[in-house]
């Protein structure tokens, strides 16, 4: 199923009509420039000072595809859920084993 999108019947006319270009209309939103703070600007001119602009550029790449590749841990419940299915299948005569809680304890989310 998409989803519908309706325009303001006033604005589909001010538009046929020449009052506002398309890219102009009222709906358009437009975000503001995000300054980069000073010190951060100076710190990276200070590291490409300090190393080779080959190797900064290459780790960066690393660290994108590391950042990109990354999932979020579990929710508290999902994680519950997902230690419980799995006890159902290979240990479904025991309860949840130390083992599986400390797994459990490390993948949570602590907000």
């Amino acid at each position: 199923m998409k989803p519908m999108v309706v325009a303001d019947p006033k604005v589909i006319d001010n538009i046929n009509n020449n009052v506002f270009k398309p890219r102009k209309h009222p709906g358009i939103m437009e975000p503001k420039t995000v300054l980069i703070p000073d010190t951060l600007v100076k710190s990276v001119i200070n590291a490409i000072e300090d190393y080779p602009v080959k190797a900064l550029l290459a780790n960066g790449e690393i660290l994108v595809r590391h950042l990109k590749g990354r999932n979020p841990p579990m929710e508290k419940e999902q994680l519950r859920q997902t230690a419980e299915k799995f006890s159902e299948k290979y240990c479904p005569n025991l309860r949840m084993s130390s083992l599986i809680q400390k797994v459990m304890k490390r993948g949570l989310i602590k907000w």
